[in-house]
């Protein structure tokens, strides 16, 4: 590991629920196990629960927590992989598909976890039934109860990794989608049916265990926290992996002096050296890719533009090249990746003049321009400082997107609005 990536790695271990070899993509790392409800509710296992108010209230949450693991595990069962999508404020979107991916095709592809997970959805619901009439039942609160006392018997060690698909999943069914009017950057038009999505809060509320939406808020807003410290020890850990196959520009974006934290504790890396790592995993671990193009009127994501072109990438010698997917990919898990070119700016191009304007493209050389044209970090205020190794490159791909049309500005081939796993039947129907 360079030295770079090791000081990155140290500054995540203090911060995060577990270190990054613990979650690196290799199979091992499926049988490091955690504690269910240590890791989500961190709780103070000494803290003295006051009252009946208070017990009940960490019941609720545990059985809350177990819940949410059930319908993760449902969800993973059914390949509805879009279920563990990252939202707006995670941070990574390219780190979640990837970790998404691998994970499911890890999965998919062993009987014996399967069973594991049919046999730990079981557990799951008798815990679950276990603390439903303990809650019905609780009408004193006996002498000396902490919140250790409480948790320890109701705890559940499983692999770590699919607790964290788990916080992904609670974090996906908080998302909201709707519509909302923006100015469209190129022509300034005010244009209408623009895509927005928000943290609801209540669409995570269960009504069979009436938790109050303040006790979600602080579970959600907590695991934001979490998942971001994640995120950035799981790409330094593959950036770790993949180092031979990486610049060092790339190398040293991801050094411990390039790790942001913002007011509220989220944690991110430069958003060009994620992408850089994420899809040299991609070729790596050979995970097919979807590309879907918007045929766009306006510089803004209209959820009333169509997808006019789809077409898969697999890793072939070390590249991204367009294929014809088999029958076995299209169950496999993949990275998805919603584009959209405006065509305001190509009048009269067709479909087919469209798709062999893109297919003289270098695909990877497509995505690392949009990457290096992108906000580095989500506070826009926060640049990307560092030595001239590190900005050269980036500022030279930055100034290709812009000439060839894949950054926000210019759209006229490729811009990127979103990066996530699922499979390529799902995405096909």
């Amino acid at each position: 590991m360079s030295t770079s990536m090791t000081g990155l790695c140290q500054q995540m271990q203090g911060l995060s629920v577990t270190s990054a070899l613990e979650i690196a993509g290799g199979a091992n790392a499926n049988r490091v196990n955690a504690g269910v409800l240590e890791t989500f509710l961190q709780p103070s296992g000494e803290s003295r629960i006051q009252n009946l108010t208070a017990l009940k209230g960490l019941l609720k949450k545990a059985c809350f927590v177990y819940t949410i693991m059930h319908e993760a595990i449902a969800s993973l069962r059914q390949r509805r992989l879009t279920d563990f999508d990252a939202l707006v404020g995670d941070r990574a979107c390219q780190i979640r598909a990837l970790f998404v991916a691998r994970f499911a095709t890890a999965y998919f592809s062993s009987p014996s976890m399967h069973t594991e997970l049919c046999a730990l959805q079981r557990t799951l619901m008798r815990k679950i039934r276990v603390m439903q009439r303990e809650l019905e039942r609780t009408d004193t609160l006996r002498q000396s109860v902490t919140t250790a006392s409480v948790l320890e018997p109701l705890e559940i060690e499983v692999p770590e990794r699919l607790i964290h698909m788990a916080m992904a999943y609670l974090l996906t069914k908080t998302k909201e989608k709707g519509e909302t009017s923006s100015e469209c950057p190129q022509c300034a038009t005010q244009v209408t049916h623009c895509y927005k999505e928000h943290t609801n809060y209540e669409l995570a509320n269960l009504a069979s265990i009436g938790m109050t939406r303040t006790q979600i808020c602080v579970i959600v807003d907590a695991i934001k926290i979490q998942m971001s410290r994640i995120s950035c020890t799981y790409v330094a850990q593959e950036a770790a992996e993949l180092s031979s196959e990486l610049t060092l520009p790339v190398l040293e974006m991801l050094s411990g002096a390039h790790l942001y934290t913002s007011s509220n504790g989220r944690c991110e890396v430069p958003f060009f050296a994620t992408v850089a790592v994420v899809f040299q995993s991609v070729i790596r671990h050979n995970l097919p890719v979807l590309i879907k193009v918007r045929r766009a009127v306006h510089n803004v994501v209209c959820t009333q533009d169509v997808y006019d072109e789809v077409f898969c990438l697999k890793p072939v010698e070390g590249e991204l090249r367009r294929v014809v997917p088999t029958n076995e990919d299209m169950n496999k898990p993949c990275i998805v990746i919603e584009a959209q070119r405006n065509a305001a700016l190509l009048e009269g191009e067709t479909v087919e003049q469209y798709r062999t304007r893109l297919t003289q493209a270098n695909m990877m050389d497509v995505i690392l321009m949009n990457a290096a044209h992108h906000p580095q970090y989500t506070d826009r205020s926060a640049e990307l400082s560092g030595t001239e190794l590190e900005r050269a490159p980036l500022r030279a791909l930055s100034s290709r997107a812009e000439q060839e049309g894949c950054c926000q500005e210019n759209q006229r081939l490729f811009c990127i609005s979103h990066i996530f796993a699922d499979t390529l039947a799902n995405q096909c129907q």
